[in-house]
């Protein structure tokens, strides 16, 4: 069992590495790319997820290479070429998570208009998940975060930590979407 002050630590340990992490996934995909991170806040860890994106924001907002919008929405929409790019963190009800195709349709109909494919992103139960549902190609991202409750009554325990990030590749090398 930890005390007060050690979970204190391993918070601000865990806001470091997700900070450098991110740092470094931007200095090794991006070299020479726009790039625009898109503020997804986890459930349980919300206040600490928005401060590791407002560290990035105030660390690239003059950077012209990296869009970092003050979003806090429970969902991100983008258009990036043809596709629609949605996404959120995930903790939905099952039902409501069915819908999401409806749901960024209804949403977001200026992109849904201009856009061939869609693609969703979101997290929440801790283990890697890639399907096609509606059309729609679904990333569920591991979490960088430990285990909780949930996931060791339900043995996703094993999942390996990791902070997701995709790239998307349009006409070039120097066209992506990370």
């Amino acid at each position: 069992v930890a005390n007060p002050t050690q979970l204190e630590a391993a918070c601000e340990d865990f806001m470091v590495d997700a900070i450098d992490e991110a740092r470094q996934a931007l200095k090794t995909h991006s070299p020479g790319a726009k790039v625009e991170l898109l503020p997804v806040f986890g459930n349980h860890d919300r206040k600490t997820s928005f401060s590791i994106y407002r560290f990035l924001y105030a660390w690239y907002r003059n950077v012209d290479d990296v869009i970092t919008p003050l979003d806090a929405d429970e969902r991100v929409y983008r258009q990036y070429k043809d596709w629609f790019i949605s996404a959120t963190h995930g903790d939905v009800s099952k039902k409501t998570m069915r819908r999401m195709p409806e749901i960024m349709m209804q949403e977001a109909r200026g992109i849904n208009a201009d856009t061939e494919r869609m693609i969703l992103y979101h997290g929440h139960l801790h283990e890697e998940v890639i399907k096609v549902q509606s059309g729609i190609k679904r990333h569920q991202a591991p979490s960088p975060a430990d285990p909780d409750r949930y996931d060791n009554r339900n043995a996703y325990v094993n999942n390996p930590k990791v902070l997701p990030g995709h790239v998307l590749y349009g006409n070039g090398p120097d066209d992506q979407f990370l």
